[in-house]
């Protein structure tokens, strides 16, 4: 045990901060043990009695003497012990006191902990500092002194709030923690009593007025805590108690500026996001939008907010229907790259580009390529107009060139024809290429007027005699080829007002159609029929082919569009055919018949009269 005027080897009082340099203090002196009671009657008593048995055996002294003697002694060894005693009982209690108050102080800095580390900004983090620093180590002034990475103040927060580093300079006593990492005790005069270099002084804390800690965020000082009394005086408690303090509200202040740090770039990929026309989308595994960009959640015609946590297959406005056929879903399920152009519910052409995401699900980006389609559509258009175009020169061409020699078999013909002698098969069949020729000729001419936007000349002309007529033609490539076509035709169908060479042009060009679908099945029959009903009158042509694809019946009636191999067909009879019905007022239209194969019809507007037409 320590005694009165011993001097202890000096401890620093914070030997758990960041300091580089050592803290010499005064510590406080060690409180003497208590003596038991026992021990003092003990040596009392036996002091008593070996002084009684002394004097006596020495003085002869009578009995009363000896008694009154061992009276005096025992009570005067008694009154040692007594205020001994009151003597350790009052240092127990200041020892009580003192772990009471340590341990709050220990209550305190776990408080302060978990108070400073719950903020998620700096200046929560300064106000907790604060707070806590006049909790654990009551003050009159705080301040703290915040440097950035360069070394210079960013600002200062005290009682009066937050001061920019723009109308705020650092102190010298500032300057120098910030710079040794060491802290700084100063006693008002004006002078720094501690040796920061050499740490050889000696720090008396009755004296210190202005406490200058650092606040360390991991190895760097991100700033200066500075307490200031009134009146003079630390214990080494209160010291080390602040220093644990300012080395939480360092860890404190790291984690909020990371924390600051990571929601600014959060934030900031938000508003890129945000920024790019294309949509932008994180599906999870289980094929629910789990983040997304502004623009994805306008092309599913959704808010943000209900856009995410969505099914993918529940996006309305882009409309992916569940199955086998799903790009997202393959994408998930194989983390394969794909790639989609569909049509929106909003009539929009989106391009899906789809990539796996590296821990499961898929990152999908969604581009609005409507104007890009429209153009293209546009410039092939052009290009087909432009292809029209030269065809109907070519063909203005080709019609003069073969009219001549049509002519001249015409004129042959019509000559066979007035001679009386000329009779039998031979005239019929002269008949025949009369016929013929001059329906050549008129195809030509009907090929000017769809050129040139032309009707031609028009008569009133029943279905039924084109349709026998078609028949007619087609008679001799039918039996060679193993077509049987039939005919069933109403009795009752009035005639309409129309071209009769048009006409017949569109029936041969959907009935040599039918023969190519039917050309290489064992079944090859085709149907010509004929109906009306009301004011209308349908002709009909189906075949027992294998029908019409569903991906191409929305381009059946483009010019130039064919599924025939190279030599066999240019594109134009199917849409001359829907050209020639339009201009007589009526339609033409495809579709397959349940069982296989497809039918044709025209409809076109009856006619009794050329004036009711």
């Amino acid at each position: 045990p320590s005694h009165p005027g011993e001097e202890s080897p000096p401890t620093p009082p914070i030997g758990r901060s960041r300091a580089t340099a050592p803290v010499p203090v005064v510590p406080e002196r060690p409180l003497p043990r208590a003596v038991a009671p026992w021990v003092v009657a003990l040596l009392g008593g036996g002091s008593g009695a070996l002084l009684t048995v002394a004097v006596a055996l020495r003085s002869h002294a009578t009995l009363a003497e000896i008694v009154a003697l061992v009276g005096v002694v025992c009570t005067a060894l008694v009154t040692v012990a007594c205020f001994r005693t009151v003597k350790v009982i009052h240092i127990r209690r200041i020892e009580k006191v003192r772990t009471q108050a340590q341990t709050g102080r220990v209550a305190g800095l776990l408080e302060s902990a978990r108070g400073m580390t719950a903020q998620n900004s700096e200046a929560a983090v300064y106000e907790q500092l604060k707070i806590h620093s006049e909790l654990l180590v009551p003050h009159d002034h705080f301040e703290l002194a915040v440097f950035d990475e360069s070394g210079k103040l960013a600002g200062r927060y005290s009682a009066a709030g937050i001061i920019d580093g723009y109308n705020a300079t650092p102190t010298d006593a500032e300057l120098t923690v910030y710079r040794s990492g060491a802290p700084i005790f100063e006693d008002g005069s004006g002078h720094t009593p501690l040796d920061v270099a050499g740490g050889a002084s000696t720090v008396r804390l009755e004296e210190v007025r202005d406490a200058h800690i650092p606040v360390y965020a991991g190895e760097a000082v991100v700033a200066v805590t500075t307490i200031r009394r009134r009146h003079p005086g630390y214990t080494s408690d209160e010291i080390d108690a602040l220093a644990t303090l300012c080395q939480q509200g360092g860890i404190a202040i790291g984690r909020a500026r990371l924390f600051a740090q990571v929601l600014a770039a959060k934030r900031e990929w938000e508003r890129v996001f945000d920024a790019t026309a294309e949509g932008l989308a994180l599906i999870d595994e289980q094929g629910r939008v789990r983040r997304c960009n502004a623009a994805f959640a306008g092309l599913a015609g959704m808010s943000l907010g209900s856009t995410i946590g969505q099914d993918h297959h529940g996006l309305r406005g882009i409309g992916i229907a569940a199955g086998a056929d799903c790009a997202i879903c393959n994408t998930i399920r194989t983390g394969s790259r794909a790639e989609r152009v569909i049509q929106s519910a909003q009539g929009r052409v989106l391009k899906l580009t789809l990539s796996p995401y590296p821990t499961g699900g898929a990152v999908l980006v969604a581009q609005d390529v409507t104007a890009e389609s429209q153009v293209r559509g546009a410039e092939q258009q052009l290009f087909e107009s432009e292809k029209f175009a030269a065809i109907g020169r070519l063909a203005a061409g080709v019609s003069h060139e073969v009219n001549n020699p049509l002519m001249g078999i015409n004129g042959l013909a019509t000559v066979l024809l007035e001679d009386p002698a000329f009779t039998g098969e031979n005239r019929e069949m002269v008949a025949l290429i009369q016929r013929e020729s001059r329906r050549a000729a008129q195809i030509t001419r009907d090929l000017l007027s769809f050129v040139r936007a032309e009707d031609g000349a028009r008569g009133s002309i029943s279905l039924n005699a084109v349709a026998h007529e078609v028949v007619e033609l087609r008679a001799v490539a039918q039996h060679s080829a193993g077509i049987t076509m039939t005919l069933d035709l109403a009795e009752d169908l009035p005639p309409v007002w129309a071209s009769r060479a048009q006409l017949v042009q569109v029936v041969v060009n959907l009935v040599t159609n039918a023969e190519d679908a039917v050309e290489q099945l064992a079944r090859r029959e085709i149907r010509v029929s004929t109906s009306r009903s009301g004011r209308k009158v349908y002709l009909r042509v189906e075949d027992s082919g294998p029908g019409i694809p569903e991906e191409l019946r929305a381009r059946l009636f483009e010019p130039f569009f064919t599924t025939k191999a190279p030599g066999k067909g240019t594109g134009l009879g199917l849409s001359l055919s829907f050209s020639i019905a339009e201009r007589h007022s009526g339609s033409l239209r495809a579709e397959n018949i349940p069982g296989g194969g497809a039918r044709f019809t025209i409809e076109l507007p009856a006619s009794e009269s050329r004036a009711a037409a």
